[in-house]
């Protein structure tokens, strides 16, 4: 009879503050290897299987490896493209997950707390989520905080032993940042950044008027197609966790974008830390409103992580031209609900890790529905 993982708690917050196991096998038979939990099923019958009961597995072994920072992170998270790809396109998929061991975009910040109890904060830097705030709160409190730092200096500056070692990050509803993504690369293809990838989307967009719906349906088939050639502003949020480059370092905290200032407070209490509140005005550029507001009305999400409210990073780009191209995302997603039904395929390892609920157009689909209710048990 395969056996159930014996768990050992730390603390991760995702919008609410919840104790997660360290081993997500969330009452999933699995075997035991030593002090790992693993999945009893092999991959060659996890690629051959179509159904939902399945891809649950396939979800909640990636949830498991993913947080612990685990090698297997992006086999796991591969075994689900190649399995629902068919759900997305006919083709094979062209793009997949991969590491992001070359990640030069993190942070650690030296935290003395009232008290003198003292921390240091290791922050995973996920696209679209918050990371200008993130950095800027980090300088704020911190004594010593290095930005730009690399995955090779985290891993030999992290140190598993230490209990004043944290490593955090913070998350956000997958199709409000895909939409920010939209309009953030929009941006840079506008200014010229040299990039290859913004060269390339260039010519691709500029075969259609900006802020028009062919425009933002031109740069969905290529997500499709390329992923926008591995941007890691469309990335999926859950490729960004898993092993770091020679280390594993499991994540102890995930906050949510949506509910930064409260998730941020938590984490440092749980810590007993006591230092200043989150401060929504650090790294925000003054034209944020309308990205607080994306496609609320577009997706009908019913979600607790309401991105009305949510402290989101900035686009860079003017308020009108953000505008244009958040309307035309929009209205692409609202005419097109097979291509928001994509999307969620495509992200639905960020809302089953991350916990987000998934829009209602979504839920419609009944294999989809089943499998994240599946991941929930």
């Amino acid at each position: 009879m395969p056996k159930f993982c014996q768990m050992n708690f730390y603390w991760l917050s995702i919008a609410t503050f919840v104790v997660w196991p360290t081993v997500f096998c969330r009452n999933v038979p699995v075997q035991e290897n030593g002090d790992v939990c693993s999945n009893d099923v092999d991959e060659a019958s996890i690629l051959q299987i179509q159904n939902g009961s399945n891809v649950a597995t396939v979800l909640l072994h990636a949830k498991e490896v993913c947080v612990k920072g685990s090698s297997g992170c992006w086999e796991s998270l591969s075994m689900y493209r190649i399995q629902m790809w068919h759900k997305v396109m006919a083709d094979k998929p062209q793009w997949m997950p991969r590491s992001v061991f070359n990640h030069h975009d993190d942070a650690i910040g030296e935290v003395v707390c009232r008290g003198g109890n003292e921390l240091v904060l290791f922050y995973r830097h996920i696209f679209k989520a918050a990371g200008h705030g993130v950095f800027a709160n980090l300088k704020k409190i911190g004594k010593n905080t290095s930005i730009s730092v690399n995955s090779p200096e985290i891993c030999s500056s992290f140190d598993l032993g230490n209990p004043n070692h944290v490593h955090f990050t913070f998350a956000r509803e997958p199709i409000s940042r895909f939409a920010a993504a939209y309009a953030e690369i929009e941006h840079r293809v506008d200014i010229g950044e040299p990039w290859l990838v913004y060269k390339k989307m260039k010519l691709i967009l500029a075969k259609h008027p900006r802020g028009s719906v062919k425009r933002a349906e031109a740069f969905f088939s290529e997500f499709l197609r390329s992923g926008i050639f591995g941007d890691g502003h469309v990335k999926p949020q859950s490729e960004y966790l898993g092993h770091i480059k020679d280390c594993d370092i499991p994540m102890h905290f995930i906050g949510a974008v949506e509910n930064m200032s409260a998730d941020w407070s938590r984490m440092l209490e749980h810590y007993n830390c006591q230092q200043d509140a989150y401060d929504d005005h650090e790294g925000l550029h003054p034209n944020d409103e309308r990205d607080k507001n994306a496609l609320v009305k577009a997706i009908n999400t019913s979600s607790a992580h309401s991105f009305i409210d949510t402290q989101a990073s900035v686009d860079i780009a003017t308020q009108r031209l953000k505008d244009m191209d958040m309307a035309s995302m929009e209205t692409m997603l609202q005419s097109e609900p097979t291509m928001l039904l994509r999307l969620c395929w495509i992200y639905l390892p960020d809302f089953v890790i991350f916990e987000y609920d998934l829009p209602a157009a979504c839920k419609e689909d009944k294999t989809l529905a089943a499998i994240v209710q599946q991941t929930q048990k």
